[in-house]
């Protein structure tokens, strides 16, 4: 990461603390950190990184979106589901009313989904994840393999509210892709 730190300092002293250039910095710093398990740290970068995105290109932005889930997932993983969920929440508003990126959105809904599907709020994660398939699906087509996770978050929600028919159907369609997947590897050279 020191090339990565390196960029934020030089960022911080040229452009000053409170530019777009130098949050986006921050935020791909936060990014490694978080990658490499240093979670502290990546949660103040991010913390920083919003409190600047928010000043600079509105509360409501793709940037503060994006910021607000990495936030979350920070959170999610040092075993903070309640201060992530309100964070995820607002990130899935944001984009919606941005119309953002539909793969980002498709992701901030099935990571809020899974955290209230935690919580036992399964009649909240249902329809989130119904509508995170849907965006997949319109992003990257029926058969891609990126949505074989939130088939199986989804035919584990519906599993949980007894719902075993759709359920299963989840759960074969994401096999099938599975396997789809494994002999397009295998036949490659």
């Amino acid at each position: 990461m020191p090339p990565l730190e390196r960029a934020l300092a030089l960022r911080e002293q040229r452009l000053g603390p409170d530019s777009p250039v130098t949050a986006q910095s921050r935020h791909d710093l936060a990014a490694a950190l978080a990658a490499a398990g240093q979670l502290e740290r990546a949660h103040s970068l991010l913390e920083a990184c919003l409190a600047t995105r928010e000043r600079t290109a509105g509360p409501d932005s793709p940037e503060v979106a994006a910021t607000l889930a990495d936030l979350a997932e920070v959170l999610r993983r040092r075993d903070q589901p309640a201060a992530a969920d309100p964070l995820l929440a607002r990130a899935v508003a944001t984009l919606e009313k941005t119309g953002g990126d539909g793969r980002a959105l498709a992701t901030a809904l099935n990571n809020l989904a899974a955290l209230r599907f935690r919580d036992g709020a399964y009649r909240d994660a249902e329809p989130m994840l119904a509508r995170a398939l849907q965006l997949e699906e319109k992003a990257a087509g029926p058969d891609d393999p990126e949505l074989v996770v939130t088939l199986d978050n989804y035919a584990a929600v519906l599993t949980a509210l007894e719902r075993g028919p759709e359920a299963d159907a989840a759960r074969h369609r994401a096999m099938a892709i599975r396997t789809a997947q494994a002999q397009r590897q295998a036949v490659r050279p």
